[in-house]
């Protein structure tokens, strides 16, 4: 069936994208930011670790910890702010969240599919759970959407577009409050902005 061709498809893109990252990467919050870590340091890497003094080491093994509880502390603020969780956490680039993107909004429209044919009484795809569709659907949109907003602002096209499917879709799986809590965010952002359009013609016409 060309759903099923369609979906591997999306499906090795996203694992292709996710296996092999490319550019920035988004830094997942930790529970234990302060665990014992000591690696040679990514700063570090273009010196020789074994030639440093111990003293070098400790230094750079202590600015690292500082470094990671700073990008924790930063990603946690972006990160769930609606109490939706993270979602899936092997999405940490730009390049696996837009694979994500395509694959959710694919796994979706399947599930709309589904449920329209078994509202039907049509046995076509009565071997696909919506349910399981539509919650692989939201950990994919959740991923993509912890990463776009770190990386590109939660005022970015991409972001907006992100967020506002994920609205779409925790709406009809019953969330209603949390669907109209990211779409209050939706306004809010293009509130801050065309305030921000208006101060800046202001300031042009003085």
């Amino acid at each position: 069936e060309k759903w099923d061709v369609a979906e591997e498809h999306l499906r090795a893109a996203f694992r292709m994208a996710v296996k092999n990252p490319r550019g920035e990467k988004v830094v997942i919050p930790s529970s234990s930011p302060d665990a014992d870590d000591d690696s040679e340091p990514d700063s570090m890497k273009k010196k020789n670790w074994k030639k440093m003094t111990k003293k070098e080491k400790i230094q750079a093994v202590q600015l690292r910890k500082k470094q990671k509880r700073a990008a924790n502390t930063a990603a946690q603020k972006n990160v769930d702010s609606n109490n939706l969780g993270i979602g899936d956490a092997s999405i940490c680039t730009l390049s696996s969240a837009a694979s994500a993107m395509n694959l959710a909004v694919f796994l979706k429209s399947r599930a709309d599919l589904v449920v329209n044919a078994v509202s039907s009484s049509m046995d076509t795809y009565s071997s696909l759970d919506s349910g399981d569709l539509y919650a692989e659907a939201k950990n994919l949109y959740l991923g993509a959407l912890r990463v776009r907003t770190a990386l590109k602002g939660p005022k970015h096209p991409d972001t907006i577009a992100t967020k506002f499917s994920l609205a779409e879709l925790i709406e009809v799986l019953g969330d209603e409050k949390g669907a109209n809590a990211l779409r209050q965010e939706l306004l809010d952002a293009y509130e801050i902005e065309e305030q921000d359009d208006s101060h800046n013609v202001a300031e042009e016409q003085k």
